[in-house]
């Protein structure tokens, strides 16, 4: 009977060393994968472009706030290009073609 309790004690004690070994090695293979391919230098430089866009994005809002003066979101609403154009409506660019033919 004892020999059966001992088994049974090595048998777990087996398969959990194998499994704390195995996720071991995939962490280790894992870091190893990482580095080789630098997807953590990659990781780093995508988030400090994505904190210089965020910075350009609110410069530009400010800017352009700054530029159209107040009442601009109502000129904005209103048609689109006639803030930037003095009041009269931007033409597209094919407009003058057309009406020459």
């Amino acid at each position: 009977m004892m020999f059966a309790g001992a088994e049974v004690v090595s048998r777990t004690f087996l398969v959990v060393s194998i499994f704390l070994i195995t996720a071991f090695l995939l962490l280790l293979l894992r870091e190893v994968n990482c580095w080789y391919w630098k997807i953590n230098e990659r990781l780093t430089i995508i988030k400090e472009s994505n904190e210089q866009l965020k910075l350009i994005v609110a410069e530009l809002k400010e800017l352009t706030s700054i530029y159209r003066g107040p009442g601009a979101a109502a000129r904005q609403d209103s048609g689109g290009g006639e803030a930037l154009s003095g009041g009269k409506p931007l033409k597209a660019v094919g407009d003058n073609q057309a009406g020459s033919r």
